[in-house]
């Protein structure tokens, strides 16, 4: 399995500072960010507001509508990203989150799991030791 393929695919999708976990022949396990860009950043905000009566930038403002927002938009553009990977590359690939920071919302870190298609293991489990 070629790493720098699923690396190039990833980083031409908008994602950045992809890392190598591990690299073996049939297994590949990586480590990046998601970035948001201002429209983004601006529609969570205006859907946090929308949505809440609560004031804006306030703890529960931010941990039960901006960030739970801002993790779908992610979510949804890393897993189209993922299954394209895995239809091109004939790879099996799944990803997590790691952790969205609190005090600085412009980045979600992540961590994917790619396996080829006769890997003995489960995603699951190798993804796992990474999170």
């Amino acid at each position: 399995m070629n790493a720098f393929d699923i690396i190039e695919m990833l980083e031409d999708n908008g994602l950045t500072e992809v890392k190598e976990l591990l690299v073996e022949d049939d297994k590949v396990v990586l480590e990046f960010f998601y970035d948001f860009d201002k429209e983004e950043l601006n529609a969570a905000k205006a859907y946090a507001n929308e949505e809440s009566d609560l004031e804006e930038g306030s703890y529960e403002w931010n941990r039960d509508w901006f960030i739970p927002y801002l993790l779908d938009i992610a979510k949804d553009n890393i897993e189209s990203t993922i299954e394209d990977i895995n239809d091109e590359l004939e790879l099996e690939g799944i990803f997590h989150e790691l952790k969205i920071d609190g005090n600085n919302n412009d980045y979600i870190k992540f961590v994917s799991a790619f396996c080829t298609e006769d890997c003995n293991e489960e995603l699951e489990e190798i993804l796992n030791d990474y999170l």
